[in-house]
């Protein structure tokens, strides 16, 4: 019995000392770092709103780029194509 605990404590404690796992980021989405590289102020779609019911304004001044997030009105949603609020929501959207 005493093995059994000894052995699960080593394991334990090997397992404890591994490094965490890194994080995964497939997932996160920056509109700071969409806009990078922009050479022209333009509207993109905010991938962090699944209601699409804001929009990234890339607004590019000089050298630099600034991403401004913008409420469509209420009742609109962004058309990602169009690149404006609009009365249709589109599929992928809440």
């Amino acid at each position: 019995m005493w093995t059994k605990i000894i052995v699960i404590l080593v394991v334990i404690h090997c397992l404890a000392a591994l490094p965490a796992p890194e994080q995964d980021d497939a997932g996160s989405w920056s509109a700071d770092e969409a806009c990078k590289g922009l050479t022209t102020t333009t509207h993109i779609e905010n991938q962090n709103d699944s209601t699409c019911k804001t929009f990234i304004l890339c607004y590019v001044t000089n050298s630099s780029t600034q991403a401004v997030t913008i409420n469509c009105k209420s009742g609109m949603y962004f058309d990602s194509t169009l690149k404006i609020c609009s009365t249709n929501k589109p599929e992928n959207c809440t």
